[in-house]
C-alpha cells in the first residue's frame, strides 16, 4: 500500500507542526508514506520548513511551488506529483493523529468504498471562555448523511482510491480556487463516477482554533460560504430561471424556518446558534443564485 500524503499550505508557519505529526504516525507493515507539500505563495515562503523536515525526517517528502494563489491548482500540483495507490489530504493548520494510518488501512482493506473521510476535531485556546463553543462542537468537521449516505466529501482528513483510472484523470476546478467549493464539486464528480465514501470515525485529525475563528460572526461566515457553494455547484447544470426560482424560494423557507427555531430555542446557547448558523447557510444559497459575488477565502495572508 503506497500512500501519498499531500498537505496545501499558504503562508502558515503551523505547517512545521503539521509535518512533524505526520513524521511521529505509526507507519504499519507493508505500507510506503510518502508527503508532498504543494506551498501557494508567490514567494517560496514555504520551502524552508519542508527542507528543514527534510533534514531530520526519514519519510521522502517533496516541494512543490504552485505559486498562483488559487487553492484548485495548489491541489493538483499535489496530485501530479503522487505515484502512490492511495492519496490523502489534511490541512496545514492540522495535526494528524499518530494512528491515522493504521485506522485508515484497517479501513481499505477488503473495502470497495473509494473514499475514505475521518473526523476534524477542534482544539481550542488554553484561554477559551465560549462554552457553548465548545459544548456544540461547532469547529469539527464530520460527514453529513442522507438516508444512510454520505453527502459529500472534504479535503481536510481524506484518503482516496487513487490506483482507480476515474480519479488519476480527475482534477479540482479553478474556477473554485479562491472561493472554496473545488473539494465538494471534485466529490460529487467522483461519486458520479461511481465511487462511494465511508467514513473512518478511528482516522482522527486535530486542528487547533485561533480566536479568529472563535466567534460567531466567523461561523455565520463559513456557513454562509457553504450554501454559496452548494448554489454554485448547482449552478453549473445552467438551470433555468424558474429552476433558479424555486431553489431561492426553497432556500428562503428553511432560512425562515431556521430563524425562528432559533428564537424559539433563545433559552439554549447552544441550539439558538445551530439554527442561526444552519439559517446562513441558506442564506448562501440565495445569495449565489441571485449571483451575488462569492467570498474569496483563499489567495489572502
Amino acid at each position: 500500500m503506497r500512500v501519498n500524503l499531500c498537505v496545501c499550505t499558504f503562508r502558515r508557519a503551523s505547517l512545521k507542526e503539521t509535518l512533524n505529526s505526520i513524521d511521529a504516525m505509526i507507519i504499519p507493515e507493508g505500507v510506503t508514506l510518502s508527503i508532498v507539500v504543494a506551498d501557494n505563495d508567490i514567494a517560496p515562503s514555504a520551502q524552508s520548513i519542508v527542507h528543514e523536515f527534510n533534514s531530520h525526517s526519514p519519510l521522502s517528502t517533496h516541494y512543490v511551488h504552485a505559486p498562483k494563489q488559487n487553492i484548485s491548482i495548489a491541489r493538483n500540483a499535489c496530485l501530479e506529483h503522487c505515484d502512490g495507490d492511495w492519496v490523502g489530504f489534511i490541512d496545514d493548520d492540522e495535526l494528524i493523529d499518530k494512528h491515522w494510518l493504521v485506522a485508515m488501512q484497517t479501513a481499505t482493506e477488503n473495502s470497495k468504498h473509494g473514499i475514505f473521510l475521518g473526523p476534524v476535531k477542534a482544539l481550542y485556546q488554553p484561554n477559551h471562555r465560549q462554552n457553548w463553543m465548545t459544548k456544540g462542537a461547532f469547529h469539527d468537521t464530520t460527514p453529513t448523511f442522507r438516508n444512510g449516505d454520505i453527502c459529500s466529501g472534504y479535503t481536510c482528513n481524506v484518503l482516496i482510491r487513487y490506483s482507480d483510472p476515474k480519479v488519476r484523470s480527475m482534477r479540482f476546478d479553478e474556477r473554485f480556487g479562491r472561493t472554496g467549493g473545488e473539494d465538494t464539486l471534485m466529490f460529487e464528480q467522483l461519486q458520479a463516477q461511481g465511487l462511494s465514501m465511508t467514513y473512518v470515525e478511528g482516522a482522527l485529525v486535530q486542528e487547533p482554533v485561533p480566536d479568529s475563528r472563535s466567534s460567531l460572526r466567523w461561523l455565520l461566515q463559513r456557513r454562509f460560504r457553504f450554501g454559496q457553494t452548494h448554489a454554485r455547484v448547482l449552478l453549473e447544470d445552467n438551470l433555468s430561471i424558474l429552476t433558479r426560482v424555486r431553489h431561492v424560494t426553497l432556500a428562503a423557507g428553511k432560512a425562515l424556518f431556521c430563524y425562528l427555531s432559533a428564537l424559539v430555542m433563545a433559552f439554549d446557547a447552544v441550539k439558538w446558534r445551530r439554527w442561526a448558523i444552519r439559517g446562513a447557510l441558506h442564506l448562501g444559497v440565495i445569495s449565489r443564485m441571485l449571483k451575488n459575488k462569492d467570498i474569496e477565502l483563499y489567495g489572502h495572508a
